[in-house]
């Protein structure tokens, strides 16, 4: 790739492939409750879950998406580390008892850097040819015909779609300049690492991490516009995840349309790891979530999701029209038979509320219903038997198939 070759032009430039960080997307993290969170199936004293039937209702969930990445660390310059990321997506379409491949939109390869603040500090406290080195890498990228620069994805004038068909090749190399919060282009980008701070190693891996999960958002996101645009609103399509991230970039007020919302309507987020819990501080409502049964369901209403801070930060909470009140449905997608009090197969599924409330939990039901088809068969892998859809495990597994290795993510700096 012209890309690598011409970062490893730059002076002080150092590969790295006796370590290599490697971070696929689904790491746990432990958030606070919302206490603003309004439990619909309660009657103040006692839940009161509902039962998922699959046989009440004739619709099914006509596709899945899913997204994936796999980062690491390639070299140095000037002992700033620099980060690369895979980032690949993949929809599949249910058709009879068969799941189909729709097609490859685009994937990813990121080159993630603090440049400008790399560049800012050379010029001040180190070497000036560095700095110019940096700015004719920099300058190269942005003649490079199979290059992007990250804010440019933001596409104010365009949808992602679009820039991403000019494309030829089915790999886009982006670069992510992690001096600035956000994909956001213009002067007025805010500086998140600064070049005082240039040597703050763990600032800078949990910023290129967070970069490469809003890549990999607005690329889920470019995945279902594809499909919503093809295959039409009607159908309903599972993601795997929060539709937090992909929401926010999608209706932010740059692009903020009502047009745009209809992709959400019939659009379902399977959170499989809660990492924000309902009755968080209340042990004795804890217990009764954790005593559902199987196919048992409560739904709530609640502004906050299940999203990591670094990335809300790069995502940009400003950026969002109003406030959002999301809809989310706690159900017992799998249970062991022999534990009666478990966390175990219990998902969390994410939604965009009716007006009403009666139509709101119609919606939940019907959505329940579907997720709970989804059930049989069993995924292949036993290590996520209780929370896992065979559908969503093989959209998966066609999303990592079109990963990069980890050879490859190891020498690239080579």
């Amino acid at each position: 790739m012209n890309i690598l070759l011409k970062l490893k032009d730059i002076r002080n430039f150092t590969p790295d492939v006796s370590f290599m960080e490697e971070q696929e997307e689904g790491t746990e993290f432990s958030y606070e409750a919302d206490p603003k969170e309004e439990i619909l199936n309660f009657n103040g004293k006692f839940i009161q879950p509902k039962y998922a039937n699959p046989e009440e209702n004739d619709e099914r969930f006509s596709a899945f998406l899913d997204g994936s990445y796999r980062i690491a660390k390639m070299g140095y310059i000037s002992f700033v580390p620099i980060y690369i990321a895979s980032i690949s997506g993949a929809v599949l379409r249910r058709e009879g008892r068969r799941l189909y491949d729709t097609g490859i939109l685009k994937n990813f390869i990121a080159i993630i850097c603090p440049f400008e603040s790399l560049k800012k500090y050379h010029d001040k406290y180190g070497d000036k040819r560095i700095s110019e080195d940096i700015e004719e890498f920099l300058n190269f990228t942005n003649d490079d015909k199979n290059t992007i620069q990250d804010y440019e994805l933001e596409g104010k004038k365009e949808d992602t779609c679009s820039i991403l068909d000019k494309f030829d090749n089915a790999t886009v190399s982006v670069i992510a300049d992690i001096s600035y919060r956000g994909v956001r282009g213009g002067s007025e980008r805010p500086l998140q690492i600064h070049p005082e701070d240039i040597h703050d190693i763990g600032a800078i891996y949990r910023k290129a991490r967070a970069r490469a999960r809003v890549l990999m958002s607005i690329l889920e996101i470019s995945y279902l516009k594809k499909y919503r645009d093809k295959y039409g609103m009607d159908d309903w399509v599972l993601v795997d995840g929060t539709l937090n991230y992909a929401h926010k970039f999608f209706l932010a007020t740059t692009k903020q349309h009502e047009a745009l919302k209809r992709y959400f309507k019939k659009t379902v987020g399977f959170i499989k790891t809660i990492r924000r819990r309902v009755f968080d501080k209340n042990p004795d409502k804890l217990a009764e979530l954790f005593s559902m049964k199987e196919n048992q369901y409560i739904v709530s209403l609640a502004d906050k999701t299940d999203t990591e801070k670094e990335v809300e930060e790069e995502i940009g909470e400003s950026e969002v029209e109003g406030e959002m009140k999301w809809g989310f449905i706690y159900l017992r997608f799998r249970m062991p038979k022999y534990l009666s009090i478990t966390n175990k197969g219990l998902v969390k599924l994410q939604f965009i509320p009716e007006g009403e409330q009666k139509e709101t939990l119609e919606k939940a039901r019907k959505i329940a219903n579907m997720i709970s088809f989804e059930r049989f068969p069993v995924p292949s892998d036993r290590r996520r038997i209780w929370n896992e859809a065979v559908a969503i495990e093989e959209t998966e597994k066609v999303a990592k198939s079109r990963l990069h290795s980890m050879l490859f993510l190891q020498t690239a700096g080579l």
